[in-house]
């Protein structure tokens, strides 16, 4: 299994982020490890207040977009800084 996943998301709509998403995560092994009932946090990246545009911190579609994949497994998800 490699240690490091990249894949281009040519835009933040929803469909394309979460197909990023699930081809990102599949050469680490999927989100196989959920369970139903697990607690996940997700910590993101939120330096200051900028526009999602300016790319200097996590696109809020690509954590509505992990939120929901783990969810659909059936985690509660907490997001924080």
């Amino acid at each position: 299994m490699p240690d490091v996943s990249i894949v281009s998301c040519a835009n933040y709509d929803a469909a394309v982020c979460r197909d990023a998403l699930i081809a990102v995560l599949e050469p680490l092994g999927g989100l196989d490890w959920v369970t139903p009932g697990m607690k996940i946090a997700i910590k993101t990246n939120l330096v200051t207040g900028m526009k999602p545009e300016q790319a200097a911190t996590t696109h809020p579609q690509l954590l509505c977009q992990l939120t929901a994949l783990l969810r659909e497994r059936g985690a509660e998800v907490v997001i924080g800084d």
